[in-house]
């Protein structure tokens, strides 16, 4: 059984950047249009959610 996962960016003000669903292996996102500053980077699977922060710069 494949685990999905949905991977989205989030900026400081809660707005979605991106999002993709994720069936296994690693994802990539292209944010070079993406204004510098900090975000948030959520994973979601049914074992719950974790969050990262990251700084594009």
């Amino acid at each position: 059984m494949d685990k999905n996962c949905d991977v989205s960016i989030y900026n400081l003000n809660g707005g979605i950047i991106l999002n993709k669903e994720v069936k296994t292996g690693s994802v990539e996102f292209d944010l070079q249009n993406v204004a510098t500053g900090a975000y948030l980077v959520v994973f979601k699977n049914e074992n719950g959610i974790r969050s990262k922060k990251i700084i594009i710069d």
